[in-house]
């Protein structure tokens, strides 16, 4: 029960109140990759769309590469959502699918993270993939107040393609 400001469970020991109560607070999410935060249903939809072959073919199979015990089984996962990334309605439609969850856990603001080095040579351009995450984050705005920022990631280890995207 919530009384006083204090937040108590009820004494049958369920949690039901205290979830209702968590999920009503607002939140800001600070720091998110988008590749790497993709949801294993996206993923699924994303390679069906793209015919990319991916080494699960459930979402809970899926969802068992989303435990990391290392950097590197980060990287993995933010490689294959990369690798789904195929076409500019892609990013329209993952940072759609993110503020939706976003918006679901009563997050208010967001900085997502993404990293345009990885885009450079597919066909469009990153003034094009900008757009599509634009009209998904004005849409996410209109439905749900969300407010999102992006950061993109410039990755040290290829200045070339650091240099195109700081011009």
């Amino acid at each position: 029960m919530i009384n006083n400001n204090k937040l108590q469970l009820d004494s049958s020991g369920g949690g039901g109140e205290l979830q209702r109560y968590l999920m009503a607070l607002p939140k800001a999410e600070l720091h998110v990759h988008m590749e790497g935060s993709i949801s294993p249903q996206m993923l699924l939809r994303l390679a069906e769309k793209n015919k990319l072959k991916l080494p699960f073919s459930s979402p809970q199979q899926c969802e068992k590469l989303y435990t990391y015990n290392s950097f590197q089984d980060f990287a993995n996962i933010l490689l294959l959502g990369v690798s789904c990334l195929r076409k500019v309605e892609d990013f329209y439609e993952v940072i759609l699918d993110m503020g939706t969850g976003m918006a679901e856990h009563n997050i208010q603001y967001a900085e997502i993270t993404w990293t345009p080095q990885f885009y450079l040579n597919r066909g469009y351009s990153l003034n094009d993939i900008l757009c599509a995450m634009n009209e998904a984050r004005r849409i996410l705005a209109i439905r749900s107040g969300l407010e999102i920022r992006w950061i993109p990631d410039i990755v040290r280890s290829r200045p070339q393609p650091a240099l195109a995207i700081a011009t």
